[in-house]
């Protein structure tokens, strides 16, 4: 076809568009010919299909292709379906020359919406304002350059998609990836916004106060439109506003997913099996079959012991559904179906879903509701805005595991105590605590030497009491580490462990220097200089598990940092990362902010690989005599230490 044929079809700017990636993409072709002939018309084909469109049927009803997503409004609720324009066609290639739509047309997809299709289900967002959004337009973006590349550069094409091959060793394979991003960015921004304007048309025609409220509570889910739409649509608002996060999460959540939810619906049948529960309408409910499985002892969870017959998700969905359209009292419920008090419900239902995120929050990140139940439950102490919750969420995640029977106790006495620079902190204390453990159970080989300090955190310790254990555990533990090096030759002070920085004296734009230590020496001097236990490292430090870095103006020491590697599990690989453990300052205070400044620029160095670093850290003990026997016996009286402080507190 000429180019005059192709300006009757497609624009002059279509066409110096095709123009410009055909320049790009013929020095990556093995088939020029083909490629001069074809490609022209094969790009403009390609890239000009009709993926996205709306036709209104009538006065309130409309249907709406988005790509293979497909919806439907019949003027009360929305309807989805996915790939039904195969089965109109008879085709399963969605790239297919798109057809104009008429009456007809729409009608034919209306009728195979309605026959296959689904109210609750609906795998589409109501705003191309999301991550799905993006990650949705995307893979449309990246199934064009697909399909151009299994044409034109297949070899390229195949050999950048095989995992095991090492793209530095395939010819043009660097300049195929520059392409392949440059394309996908582009059209994934052009995709997005086509998204964006024909859910805006098609979300015109809806009700615009439910749309409104749903918009409010930060779930543009067109299912929890489906449920306001329908039943006692007025309670079903109420309710809404009342407990915005609470009934979304219900109405929302998946079958199996997220994990919380099923186990929180297996419990309330499990629970309620033998039982009537006190309303009769909700007993009348017909409720999943559970079956008990392989596993009786109460060792295991609830859900390897039972499995469920039926779909918890659907029982759930009727649950809000009946208690909310004939008026029963709904935190009383919620109560009962999250395990939770009547009054933490009440407290979550009064804070603002700004403040803690919404139920598209816990549904697709997968949270434990633990730290929101206990967050309400403070009392005086419960955080007031956004950034308060964001901070106590953090505090939550370094503490949990220790169990905490009471936080109010452990935040007693801490002026704003959700204040963002008490994070570094809080931080600061997770990090002792895990070394102190560490240290008195001799990296795991005597567990039990740890009980009496975690039964203190667990039950009565507050965080003061803590960092005062902290402190005195950093002067004690010098003592008694000299005392144990002064009786048994361990090692020579200048003896080396192989280093992280391939260079080492990196200096940072602000003018510090990033120095890594090397032996045992430097570590007893960045200790000296800095007033902290740094110089007690060397076994970590010889055994493999951490390097220390120092951050120093014209030889002064400003602050020290430990780096750790930790894997990155990912799918089906895996890779070895270098992080931050703990960044301390004089006295394992606060870095002054030039050190900060510069270490933050030496991570992000680092991550984006501009540093050449070696994760490779080997166990290298054996360059030192009795080292076994001196850790032993330092973490033997540790203990003992620990445990008579602790003795003496719970006096």
């Amino acid at each position: 076809m000429s180019e005059s044929q192709l300006l009757t079809i497609y624009s002059e700017a279509q066409i110096a568009n095709a123009k410009k990636w055909g320049n790009r993409f013929i020095k990556l072709t093995e088939h020029i010919d083909l490629f001069q002939k074809k490609f022209l018309i094969d790009y403009l084909r390609i890239t000009n299909q009709r993926l996205f469109w709306i036709f209104q049927i009538n006065e309130h009803e409309v249907v709406a292709r988005f790509y293979n997503h497909y919806l439907y409004f019949d003027g009360k609720l929305v309807w989805y379906h996915t790939d039904c324009n195969s089965k109109i066609y008879n085709h399963n290639n969605p790239f297919s020359k798109a057809q104009y739509i008429n009456r007809r047309l729409a009608t034919k997809y209306r009728d195979l919406i309605l026959k296959n299709g689904t109210t609750k289900d609906i795998l589409l967002f109501a705003t191309s304002f999301s991550s799905d959004s993006y990650l949705f337009t995307k893979n449309i973006a990246e199934q064009v350059f697909s399909k151009l590349a299994k044409k034109y550069f297949p070899y390229v094409h195949e050999q950048h998609n095989a995992q095991t091959v090492n793209l530095s060793e395939i010819p043009r394979a660097n300049l195929y990836i520059a392409h392949f991003r440059r394309f996908v960015l582009g059209k994934q921004k052009y995709y997005i916004s086509l998204l964006g304007a024909q859910l805006k048309s098609f979300n015109a025609l809806l009700d615009q106060q439910i749309l409104k409220l749903i918009r409010g509570v930060r779930c543009p889910d067109y299912r929890l439109y489906n449920w306001l739409a329908s039943g006692n649509s007025l309670y079903r608002c109420q309710a809404l506003k009342a407990q915005p996060l609470l009934i979304s999460y219900s109405l929302l959540c998946n079958e199996g997913y997220p994990e919380y939810m099923y186990s929180l619906g297996l419990y309330f049948l499990v629970s309620n099996k033998k039982t009537l529960l006190p309303w009769s309408e909700i007993e009348a409910i017909p409720k999943p079959k559970i079956v008990r499985g392989k596993h009786i002892s109460k060792k295991y969870p609830l859900h390897e012991r039972y499995h469920v017959v039926g779909s918890i998700k659907d029982y759930v969905y009727n649950i809000i559904s009946t208690t909310v359209d004939t008026g029963l009292p709904l935190n009383e419920v919620l109560a009962m179906l999250f395990a939770s008090s009547l009054k933490s419900i009440k407290a979550i239902g009064k804070v603002r879903i700004y403040d803690f995120g919404s139920a598209l929050n816990f549904l697709y990140n997968d949270e434990q509701w633990s730290w929101l139940f206990t967050g309400v439950t403070l009392n005086n102490l419960t955080p007031k805005n956004k950034n308060e919750w964001d901070t106590w969420k953090t505090v939550y995640s370094f503490f949990e595991h220790y169990e905490i029977k009471n936080w109010s106790v452990l935040l007693k006495g801490i002026k704003q105590p959700f204040s963002k620079e008490r994070i570094a902190e809080y931080n600061g204390i997770k990090a002792d605590l895990s070394e102190i453990l560490s240290k008195i159970t001799n990296h795991g080989d005597y567990p039990n030497r740890c009980n009496k300090l975690l039964s203190f955190i667990k039950h009565h310790a507050t965080l003061s009491q803590i960092k005062n254990i902290i402190n005195e555990y950093h002067d004690i533990s010098v003592t008694i580490r000299d005392e144990l090096l002064a009786n048994h030759e361990t090692m020579s002070k200048n003896t080396q462990w192989v280093g992280m920085l391939v260079s080492n004296n990196i200096k940072t734009p602000n003018g510090l220097i990033i120095k890594e230590l090397l032996t045992p020496f430097e570590l007893k001097e960045e200790a000296n200089n800095l007033s902290h236990c740094v110089d007690g490292y060397y076994y970590e430090t010889f055994s493999g598990e951490s390097r220390i870095l120092s951050i120093q103006d014209n030889g002064l020491s400003l602050a020290t940092a430990e780096m750790c590697l930790e894997t990155d599990i990912r799918k089906k690989s895996f890779k070895v990362i270098i992080k931050c453990w703990q960044f301390r300052g004089y006295d394992n205070k606060q870095p002054p902010q030039k050190a900060q400044e510069a270490f933050n620029w030496f991570l992000k160095q680092m991550q984006s690989n501009r540093l050449e670093v070696n994760s490779y850290w080997p166990d290298e003990r054996y360059k030192i005599k009795n080292i076994e026997h001196v850790h032993h016996e330092l973490s033997k009286r540790i203990a003992q230490w620990i445990n008579k402080r602790i003795a003496h507190l719970a006096k």
